[in-house]
């Protein structure tokens, strides 16, 4: 077997090796990477007006879902095989990469929630690059290889008859288009590939796409959406309308593909009429507990794989501290971390976060036992992790403040400090209201976090200033955003080709936490690093 230990292979090391290449990586004509018109205010908007910001990011949410309702005909065939997946027995299985990975998780997690205690409950398995740890802290690397996706896909038991759905928000992830071959290869039931590009982009951008969508063994449904609020960050609208594209019709198989529809726009409806402008004070004491140093704890029972998933998106999105493993008692603290009330052991928290199983470790051998169920569980988000970590933040003379989101009879419950309130939901806690529950509140953390990370100076106009340069697709991306951000600046504009001999100068003199975008046009403009 060829070498493919991504830990050993050298990363690019010079503009002219990354220029030589750089047409794999160029990913900028897609939507999904552009740069939102609606929202080149969104900095702005986070430090002054907070209230009008939350309403336009809102308007975009609204507007990817009308897309998902506008082709939800699309959707029948998944709709079908689902339905005929579960009939024979056989199992589905849920594959993505960062966001859609995280989504693939939870919706396992809410199948395991639906039908608890039935002979169906391990019918849906999810799984991620990087495995079940990639929860909770990125893996670097893992998502480049396709090899890697078949690999898994095979390690948990995927055979004949059984059902892959993918998902992948740009539609060109290498290891999500690995593991979708490999299923045409195991199971005589066509694989479904889900994306949020127009196929006319992708087939030109990307071989590797290509390839996949003019695959007849492959179904390919198609999302054609407006650019993310925030540019490139597909944790927003694109993983929204996946994780209810598939949601939809994998918590409720018996339904019909009409009721189903009406289901959908009737949530579009509430969702339009719901006013989150509750969240203002929240942002607001969030970023100053930031600012002051401190740090914060989210403590839920009831949302953890969402509270989770949201906090975790911080980091890559952000370039934050990821969550500590206690493991690392060394290990920078994160500003949030997360928190199960009533488990006593990391065991029982992360039993909580998945439905009642234990996470899935990866044993292979390039990675040792960075990816194992033992590194897993020494993110410890129990009761005693808790204790661990304000003694750790008390040494260091930081407070720890709580941010409790609860599940009240027919709401969910925000506190705060001072400030608390409750958003009116269903009292169902099963099929499809369970899902319209999770994206609710799915959507309002994400809108809260955007709005803190404004706050604290994570992004100018729209554009991520914190990129992490760690691979081909990232260098390109930080190059396009200073760019971009030359033009927002109405200063002249680099070439790509500079910009990117410049990133490459400076890259070595940054500091941890440093703003890479703002730094490499800082020294294009002629200032000091």
């Amino acid at each position: 077997m060829p070498n493919t230990n991504p830990l050993a292979q050298a990363s690019i090391e010079t503009a002219a090796e990354f220029l030589a290449q750089s047409h794999l990586y160029k990913l900028g004509d897609l939507p999904t990477e552009a740069q939102n018109p609606a929202t080149l205010e969104l900095s702005d908007w986070a430090e002054s007006n907070l209230s009008y910001g939350i309403q336009k990011v809102h308007d975009v949410d609204l507007r990817a879902l009308l897309v998902l309702i506008d082709t939800f005909s699309a959707t029948e065939s998944l709709h079908r095989a689902i339905r005929d997946t579960l009939q024979a027995k056989k199992k589905i299985f849920l594959c993505g990469c960062g966001a859609t990975g995280r989504l693939s998780l939870a919706l396992e997690t809410f199948w395991r929630r639906t039908f608890q205690g039935s002979e169906t409950e391990n019918a849906v398995v999810g799984f991620m690059a990087g495995g079940d740890i990639a929860i909770v802290r990125s893996v670097e690397n893992f998502e480049d290889h396709p090899e890697f996706g078949e690999r898994h896909l095979r390690e948990l038991g995927f055979s004949d008859g059984d059902l892959l759905i993918s998902t992948t928000e740009g539609g060109e992830t290498p290891y999500v288009i690995g593991a979708t071959e490999a299923a045409v290869k195991l199971s005589h039931r066509k694989p479904f590939f889900l994306y949020c590009n127009p196929d006319s982009i992708l087939v030109k951008v990307a071989d590797r796409s290509r390839r996949v969508i003019e695959n007849p063994a492959i179904e390919k449904i198609s999302f054609e959406i407006e650019p993310m609020a925030l540019s490139g960050s597909t944790r927003l609208q694109a993983s929204t309308v996946l994780m209810l594209a598939v949601g939809i019709h994998l918590l409720e198989p018996s339904a019909t593909l009409e009721m189903l529809r009406i289901s959908l726009t009737e949530f579009f409806y509430d969702l339009q009429k719901r006013d989150f402008d509750f969240l203002v004070p929240f942002i607001q004491e969030e970023a100053r507990i930031y600012q002051a140093g401190d740090a914060l704890y989210y403590r839920t029972g009831e949302f953890p794989v969402t509270v989770m998933t949201d906090t975790t998106e911080r980091s890559p999105t952000f370039s934050l501290s990821a969550f500590e493993n206690l493991q690392d008692p060394q290990a920078p603290l994160s500003w949030s971390y997360l928190g199960i009330p009533r488990t006593l052991t990391s065991e029982a928290a992360w039993r909580q976060v998945f439905a009642g199983r234990l996470p899935r470790g990866l044993q292979w051998p390039e990675y040792g036992s960075s990816l194992d169920l033992s590194r897993i569980l020494g993110f410890d988000f129990s009761e005693g992790g808790e204790t661990l970590r304000t003694a750790r933040l008390a040494k260091a003379d930081r407070q720890q403040h709580r941010f409790n989101i609860e599940r009240r009879p027919k709401s969910i419950h925000f506190e705060l400090g001072s400030l608390q309130h409750d958003l009116p939901v269903s009292t169902q806690l099963r099929g499809l209201d369970l899902l319209f529950e999770k994206i609710t509140l799915k959507l309002i953390l994400n809108q809260h976090s955007l709005f803190v990370m404004g706050k604290m100076g994570r992004y100018e106009s729209n554009l991520m200033t914190y990129v992490r340069p760690s691979n081909g697709k990232l260098i390109d991306r930080s190059i396009r955003y200073i760019r971009a951000l030359a033009k927002w600046r109405k200063i002249p504009i680099p070439s790509y080709e500079q910009t990117a001999e410049v990133l490459f100068r400076v890259r070595p003199m940054l500091r941890e936490n440093d703003p890479i975008v703002i730094r490499v046009l800082d020294t294009l403009t002629g200032k000091s690093v």
